[in-house]
């Protein structure tokens, strides 16, 4: 078997509904993903024969950690149909405590890994069902986020974040002097994968400079926003404050 059978061979027992936004390439280009994944590790050609195999190879790509089609090539032609299927919910718990769901990902039976995108129809492992399944919690998806495309986790956070506004509480957890002349305050949500941070620049209170997930970027983007808003005050460029003050979200960093 070559890899354009093997893809005809799994496009055949592999339940992907490509039809949803969440996928935007073809059948063909998605499962040539997962094939070449496969073959990369070493695995042989000759073992896709039948389901039991093909469930078999899932098992093998979870538990090798693999990323499967929802990887970081296809993220940023995904971010005009995101909106058509990410919306959120607000529960109330056994106890009187809140908890939320998303439509944009589910939950299936598995012990690791249950996290999917909506589009993923079943699970190829427990096989539940997406429409029988539950919404995932973000909870849950802030421990699985490394398997998705941080474009997708970016715009699911900074959505996530809207629609929680009026409910998280902030406290600061820490006070930086990473530019002189300013200090940034660093601050944790009552959701707590939520920061905020905030600064006060020349004297000058309440910029607001960024609010929602940590990323490898985002120190780097508070350091540089604060330092241009400091060099524009001494420099006595007006304009600074006439902009709007507003926190930037993951979005705006790229």
């Amino acid at each position: 078997m070559n890899k354009h059978d093997i893809t005809n061979a799994i496009a055949q027992r592999v339940d992907l509904d490509l039809s949803t936004p969440v996928y935007v390439l073809t059948g063909e280009d998605v499962l040539t993903v997962i094939v070449e994944q496969w073959l990369e590790q070493g695995l042989s050609a000759a073992v896709v024969i039948n389901d039991d195999e093909i469930k078999h190879l899932f098992q093998l790509v979870r538990e090798n950690e693999l990323i499967l089609p929802w990887h970081k090539a296809i993220a940023s032609a995904l971010v005009t149909n995101w909106p058509e299927i990410c919306h959120f919910s607000k529960h109330e718990g056994t106890h009187g405590e809140h908890f939320y769901t998303t439509t944009m990902f589910w939950e299936c039976e598995c012990v690791t890994r249950f996290i999917h995108p909506r589009g993923q129809n079943q699970c190829s492992i427990c096989g539940a069902v997406a429409n029988e399944s539950p919404d995932a919690r973000p909870d849950e998806i802030v421990v699985h986020e490394d398997e998705f495309p941080d474009e997708l986790m970016d715009y699911f956070w900074t959505k996530f974040a809207h629609f929680v506004s009026d409910d998280i509480r902030f406290s600061v957890i820490a006070r930086h002097k990473w530019v002189a002349g300013a200090n940034i305050s660093e601050s944790i949500g009552s959701t707590p994968y939520i920061r905020r941070f905030t600064a006060t620049i020349r004297g000058y209170q309440n910029w607001r400079i960024y609010q929602g997930v940590m990323r490898t970027n985002t120190v780097d983007y508070v350091f540089n926003t604060v330092r241009t808003i400091r060099n524009r005050i001494d420099a006595e460029d007006d304009d600074v404050f006439e902009e709007p003050n507003r926190y930037a979200t993951a979005l705006d960093i790229k």
